[in-house]
């Protein structure tokens, strides 16, 4: 194949001459900042033209080619390189203005929602106060946007600057001024909310502390930051207590500690927790270890049929040092440590521990530093079917889940994992469809151990029934929960096919999931453990743009499943983000059964997710093989538009990256085989956001064509802490 012509670059955008054969399937821009070392690459698809993106570096000259490649994936020579040097600043744009900014004020906290007025503005602009970037930037016409204010340190007026994704701009001079005052948003402290101590008091800079914020007043979906940092995993555990994990810092030094309720009621611990300079411990290294982060698997089995597989992923630029745990029903525990290579994977295959042998286990991750971690389970000799799960980064005292079935031919368990030194009681109120009365049964589970649940066998209101689940400690020690969901072959011993969820620790009033409806039948699973009704708003959004939005009502203590396809025709056979948004906190998943010719043979659950981030690693991916294997990965974008990176990391094997542009409020599949033709066999895949503040969230799937069928296993993706 040959371009036919060279590529030319202009201020705005490289455009090159059609490919006129009848099997193109895209076209890759290659570009890097030495004419030797072109080692950034942008797959597209059948156009002749592109965007440069705005993340190119001011005063530096870039070299760029572009190659076709067809459906073969066959590629062409390149292109005559063309260069291009970005001008420090650029012009403002005569057809592009802000005429007004409203409010123009608002507290140097941050928050406030302002629309943006003028022309010329188009979808994907971006919007910045001073040299602040704003967020969840809305483009409401060619007139209008909507946009809200980040954190500033000072007082005072700032330019406002809007600009298109072609890098046109205008300002409106002095067009927002930061104040002391709260109003309008966030508001006043509230006097009835308190932080009275946070423990433990420091932690190192790289993040990872686990603390324990005390005070009053704190209610479910409570957030927690650290300085202008935002925490992750926060746990509500009582109206007196909150767990979270504290955030990467790149200084040391003293930050207050702020608790926000849903209603931006707050309340601050001047000085609460101090970055300290702590290294990771080098030798014994475990979860007390100074510097180690911790993550948890649930459920694990090994059998002769039944083969457990972990994957380790490391995006960091030093290796890492993982110790692996294993707790079995007996309350035994075995070690294995494994060494992650910088920027890469290593995969542990756990039929090369014979201790494990005829067993089911809990598995805990001690490492250096943050890692990503998941289990692949094959549920038969072949490995046709097999369930996908990432590791939990933190244990917690209240687990929830949306999703579970005992209606024929399913089998619901719950695994429970107990890594403390004492035995813990652990009560599950089951929630039923409909108002029902819910159930509640209480377990003990031994200390260092880990427990099955059979729930078709636990209650004759729990049989033929849809499920969910709100699993508490009543103790209030740290567990770990998933949720394994079988389909029954009949007269055999091992299931057909099945999938593994981790629970949710707490429920929250929005929530993103990620859906298809083109195979199977796909639910959304609602459940609100509350005790008041819920009202639920839901977006549905496809790829297209095209939204559909519909209300539910949950009654409390009760859950509420939703055939996604039944809501509107357009969703037939469609991709789709949805957002769900609720006047109460409720719990969300979604699950895909499929099955030929009306015979269920596969179940696939995915959890929702509550926020978005910039950073995500999945640690299992699989192209080609004997299997055929395929990874779709999906992002949807919450916020502004920004330039995405995928880069695979290989076991042994040099990364490969490629970079994707992503609107604004959109959602985006990542054409893997055709951005990666040459990658294939198993890997890892890390997602970054050029832009630190954006909001993404992230969902793959792995299927396999075997001999008898095909199959399929989902991950839900969790943020890069």
């Amino acid at each position: 194949m040959l371009l036919g012509g060279a590529a030319a670059a202009s201020a705005q955008s490289l455009a090159w001459n059609a490919n006129a054969e009848s099997n193109l399937a895209g076209y890759r821009i290659q570009y890097g900042t030495s004419s030797s070392a072109l080692n950034t690459t942008v797959s597209l698809g059948k156009v002749t033209s592109w965007a440069l993106p705005s993340s190119l570096q001011a005063g530096v000259t870039y070299y760029f080619r572009v190659v076709a490649y067809n459906t073969a994936g066959q590629v062409s020579a390149p292109s005559a390189q063309v260069s291009y040097t970005k001008l420090s600043t650029p012009p403002p744009s005569s057809s592009l203005t802000v005429s007004g900014v409203s409010p123009a004020s608002g507290p140097k906290a941050g928050g406030t929602t302002i629309t943006v007025t003028g022309s010329g503005f188009v979808s994907g602009a971006r919007v910045s106060i001073g040299t602040l970037v704003a967020s969840n930037v809305v483009f409401v016409s060619s007139t209008q946007l909507r946009a809200t204010t980040p954190y500033s340190s000072t007082t005072g007026a700032r330019d406002v600057r809007v600009t298109n994704p072609k890098e046109q701009y205008a300002i409106r001079a002095g067009g927002f001024t930061y104040t002391t005052s709260t109003s309008p948003t966030p508001p006043p402290p509230s006097s009835s909310l308190t932080v009275s101590g946070v423990s433990p008091a420091s932690g190192p800079r790289a993040g990872g502390t686990t603390i324990t914020v005390t005070g009053s007043g704190f209610v479910s979906g409570a957030r927690v930051s650290i300085g202008t940092l935002v925490a992750s995993n926060v746990t509500f555990v009582s109206s007196t207590q909150l767990r979270a994990r504290t955030p990467y810092s790149s200084t040391t030094g003293a930050r207050d500690v702020r608790v926000i309720n849903p209603g931006e009621q707050y309340a601050i611990r001047a000085g609460g927790f101090t970055y300290v300079n702590t290294a990771a411990s080098s030798t014994a290294l475990t979860a007390d270890s100074p510097g180690t982060f911790t993550s948890y698997l649930a459920e694990g089995v090994q059998t002769d049929q039944m083969n457990t597989q972990l994957a380790i992923a490391n995006a960091e630029p030093t290796d890492a040092q993982v110790n692996l745990t294993f707790m079995d029903a007996a309350g035994a525990t075995s070690s294995l440590a494994v060494d992650v290579p910088a920027r890469s994977r290593q995969t542990v295959d756990l039929r090369t521990q014979p201790q494990l042998a005829g067993q089911t286990f809990s598995t805990r991750v001690d490492a250096s530093q943050p890692v990503a971690v998941d289990r692949l389970v094959s549920l038969d000799a072949e490995g046709q079917a097999a369930s996908l799960e990432s590791a939990v980064s933190d244990a917690s005292p209240r687990w929830y889940f949306a999703d579970g079935s005992t209606r024929d031919p399913m089998e619901l368990f719950y695994l429970v994992q107990n890594p403390g030194s004492a035995p813990a009681h652990v009560r599950v109120r089951y929630l039923l469809p409909g108002g029902q009365a819910s159930v509640t049964k209480t377990y003990e589970v031994a200390a260092g151990s880990r427990a099955t649940i059979w729930v078709d066998r636990e209650d004759p209101a729990l049989a033929a029934t849809d499920v969910a689940a709100e699993i508490t400690s009543v103790e209030g020690a740290p567990i770990v929960v998933e949720r394994s969901l079988y389909v029954k072959q009949p007269d055999a011993a091992q299931p057909r096919a099945g999938d593994t969820s981790a629970g949710l620790t707490a429920p929250a009033t929005q929530w993103f999931v990620q859906a298809s409806t083109g195979a199977g039948t796909t639910r959304l699973l609602l459940a609100n453990p509350g005790s008041a009704p819920a009202k639920v708003r839901a977006t549905y959004q496809r790829e297209d743009g095209r939204r559909v939005v519909r209300g539910y009502t949950v009654a409390a203590g009760s859950r509420l499943s939703i055939d996604v396809a039944e809501q509107d025709a357009s969703l037939a056979d469609a991709t789709l983000g949805i957002t769900v948004e609720s006047t109460q906190p409720i719990v969300v998943e979604r699950s895909t059964w499929r099955g030929a010719e009306g015979a269920l043979d596969e179940a696939v659950s995915a959890a929702g997710a509550t926020h978005g981030g910039a950073r995500w690693l999945l640690a299992e991916a699989e192209q080609g093989g004997a299997r055929q294997a395929g990874t779709d990965v999906v992002l949807f974008n919450h916020g502004s538009a920004t330039e995405v990176t995928v880069t695979l990391l290989f076991e042994g094997a040099p990364e490969r990256a490629a970079t994707f542009q992503v609107a604004a409020g959109t959602r985006f599949t990542v054409p893997m085989a055709e951005a990666f033709p040459e990658a294939t066999g198993r890997f890892s895949v890390l997602v970054e956001a050029a832009d630190p503040a954006a909001t993404l969230t992230v969902d793959r799937a792995i299927t396999w064509d075997g001999p008898a069928r095909t199959t399929a296993a989902e991950g839900a993706a969790k943020p890069l802490r």
